[in-house]
């Protein structure tokens, strides 16, 4: 049982770091949006929503070291621009 509630308690912390990224970004926080995604990439190394937010971020915030890792993550990317 304690297991269980570790994993959900885990779960929503990173369900949390992601939305907190994005009303950041909104308010154009963007070194604050970067430094939150360089910290939980690992865990959202799937996402490319979270990716995507992250790289945009780190390059508006001027970043620019950052930027290579999603760069190679989003190069195979399905998404349809």
């Amino acid at each position: 049982m304690k297991l269980l509630l570790a994993l959900l308690i885990s779960i929503s912390l990173y369900a949390n770091a992601k939305q907190k990224m994005f009303t950041l970004y909104q308010n154009h926080k963007y070194e604050d949006v970067c430094n939150i995604g360089f910290d939980n990439f690992r865990h959202y190394n799937k996402d490319e929503e979270f990716i995507s937010l992250y790289a945009f971020a780190c390059l508006k915030s001027d970043y620019i070291d950052r930027l290579s890792t999603p760069i190679a993550m989003l190069k195979f990317s399905r998404f349809n621009i």
